[in-house]
């Protein structure tokens, strides 16, 4: 790949990895501001969860691509030093934290639907918990790399990472990162559906119309872990082209980032479109930002008394 082409891929990922650091910190920001207006419950905990996981890594594509778009543009340049592994680290927690979010929320369905009586399980406090936990475990699960010094500095994209044609790396971090958290989540959602219709008969109509509200949006949310699973499948196809013929292309890491990245800008939107609680608060802003502001007009009269119109 040459020169002009890297280049280009660079500032593709980091254009698109600003759209997404934008979007989600100002939808994370409007939840926050608004938050006596529209409190912020567990599901809301949840979906704020999401957009500060998509904040965390398209701060590190970011910061990654910066360096990588210099070294394009710079011959005999070497950034392997601490930063770089750290980086690396820092990486893979944010690659974990956006599916183990996604996770929570299919969990957190689970919860208000199967295990509805039990109602502490639905609690903000106990969520915030489950956030917590989370984000200790994406930290935990990447130290074994980095006690082991998986990570290596490639020299000809100019960040540290772990070898694409490392055994280590398709079992670990593909398996933990991805597809065990979205195989969890599709098996969480299948029983779900199956609960629904196995239920439909017993159910009240209160429990009943609160299943179909739940059930809707279990809908939208596989839409979203749909999408992350998209992005996936070229890399997919490109390990197994590896596993059988023994070669991977070069550009295979910008082709995941790049995918990736692409993904990232556009969830925070379609999240947003697809959360009714969400679509309703940043339409609202919206319409108050648009809305036209009464001008006063102070004119003196000749006994110097104020004449107010509008």
């Amino acid at each position: 790949m040459n020169t002009i082409t890297r280049i280009a891929i660079d500032i593709l990922v980091l254009i698109f990895s600003s759209i997404g650091f934008l979007t989600s910190a100002g939808i994370l920001f409007l939840i926050i501001y608004h938050r006596r207006q529209n409190p912020i419950d567990a599901n809301m905990l949840l979906i704020s969860n999401n957009y500060l996981s998509i904040i965390f890594i398209c701060l590190l594509l970011l910061d990654m691509y910066s360096y990588n778009l210099y070294g394009d543009s710079h011959s005999n340049i070497s950034f392997d030093d601490r930063w770089c592994y750290a980086r690396a680290y820092l990486l893979y927690v944010g690659f974990a934290s956006v599916y183990h979010s996604y996770l929570l929320q299919a969990l957190f369905r689970f919860f208000r639907i199967v295990l509805y009586k039990n109602k502490q399980l639905q609690t903000i406090r106990f969520i915030s918990r489950l956030v917590l936990f989370q984000w200790l475990i994406d930290f935990v699960y990447v130290i074994p790399i980095s006690l082991l010094h998986l990570f290596q500095y490639i020299s000809g994209y100019y960040y540290c990472e772990l070898p694409s044609n490392n055994v280590t790396r398709l079992i670990y971090s593909s398996c933990v990162v991805y597809f065990l958290p979205i195989l969890i989540i599709e098996m969480i959602y299948f029983y779900i559906l199956y609960y629904i219709k196995k239920t439909k008969g017993q159910s009240t109509l209160q429990n009943r119309q609160a299943n179909q509200r739940d059930l809707i949006v279990l809908r939208r949310t596989i839409i979203l872990v749909a999408i992350l699973l998209i992005v996936c499948l070229p890399s997919v196809v490109l390990y197994v082209q590896y596993w059988f013929s023994g070669y991977l292309y070069s550009s295979f890491n910008d082709l995941q980032h790049s995918t990736y990245v692409f993904a990232l800008s556009i969830l925070p939107a379609i999240s947003m479109i697809l959360t009714p609680q969400l679509r309703e608060l940043v339409t609202a802003r919206w319409r108050q930002s648009r809305r036209i502001q009464p001008v006063t007009i102070v004119q003196w009269n000749r006994n110097n008394q104020d004449v107010v119109r509008f």
